[in-house]
């Protein structure tokens, strides 16, 4: 008969745990035991609690990456249209300036700004 072996253990579980704890047989190791008991050594259970820890660490460290990089993504897109729109005022006052002609007012500007970009 095989015991049903947990893959993991609770720290408390953890705490009172030894190999072979649960065996009604009487044996010295697994080698000897006929009732199924379990004999994993604690430290394999350690070694697994630490590795959920370590997998639920990455987990969260990989939706904080994914977070930063779409942030990054955002302030990126968001420096570019600043870019081109600091382009497009550069252009109209350097005709401005080229031509001694008067101010454009916004709403050229803005007709102009988005027929370039359409």
């Amino acid at each position: 008969m095989v015991a049903n072996i947990p893959d993991i253990l609770t720290a408390e579980r953890l705490r009172e745990y030894f190999p072979g704890h649960n065996c009604r047989c009487g044996a010295h190791d697994q080698s000897e035991c006929g009732c199924g008991a379990n004999w994993t050594p604690k430290e394999i259970y350690e070694q697994r609690n630490q590795i959920c820890d370590l997998e639920a660490r990455i987990a969260d460290l990989e939706s904080l990456l994914l977070y930063t990089s779409q942030e990054n993504d955002t302030l990126h897109k968001q420096n570019n249209f600043l870019q081109d729109e600091n382009d497009c005022y550069a252009k109209m006052y350097s005709k401005q300036a080229e031509f001694g002609t008067k101010p454009i007012s916004d709403e050229y500007y803005n007709d102009q700004y988005y027929a370039m970009n359409a």
